[in-house]
């Protein structure tokens, strides 16, 4: 039996974040979003962004508790569904 919140082919587990976000992809900036299951190897974001796998991304991440912005500087989008990626 798995355990909660681990996918039977997943390696890693999610863990629930809701951290609002602004990014682009060096043509422009300011697109918002919102990031949430985050794991060991990366996350997965909702929000009006038009990307397609193997876009990289800028984003500015604002995490509860902290004072600065997180700066990721080069995300890969690895796959796209509606309004949700994962990068």
């Amino acid at each position: 039996m798995s355990k909660p919140g681990i996918d039977p082919i997943r390696r890693h587990s999610r863990f629930p974040v809701s951290w609002q976000c602004c990014g682009g992809d060096g043509t422009a900036f300011g697109r918002k979003g919102q990031s949430s299951d985050l794991t060991a190897r990366g996350w997965r974001v909702t929000g009006a962004m038009p990307v397609v796998p193997g876009t990289q991304l800028t984003l500015k991440v604002s995490i509860p508790d902290r004072s600065t912005l997180l700066c990721i500087h080069r995300a890969i989008v690895l796959w796209v569904k509606e309004q949700e990626f994962a990068i």
